[in-house]
């Protein structure tokens, strides 16, 4: 089974570390082969350091490909970290 969807990275400061984590963390439950895109680099979700290349910021469209027995699921759970706005977007502190 394959699925994709693109999302655009919602915030203004890109993709750190700390959401490329987000991402890796997230795909590692899944069986599927989970890839990201941005222009002609593609790159494995499962490794942070990948992630890192794809450098996207704020508006950049990203894709999201899957093949595998959990692809839908894979993708719409990538897609869930990108629409709650979770990448990108510095973590709020209420004092």
């Amino acid at each position: 089974m394959k699925a994709s969807a693109t999302f655009a990275v919602p915030c203004g400061h890109g993709l750190h570390l700390s959401d490329a984590k987000k991402v890796v963390e997230e795909v590692q439950g899944f069986k599927s082969s989970v890839l990201l895109s941005l222009g002609e680099l593609t790159v494995d979700a499962r490794a942070v350091l990948t992630l890192l290349q794809l450098a996207p910021l704020s508006g950049h469209r990203i894709k999201i490909s899957a093949s595998g027995p959990d692809a839908t699921r894979a993708v719409q759970a990538i897609a869930q970290i990108f629409e709650s706005r979770k990448i990108g977007c510095p973590a709020r502190r209420d004092l």
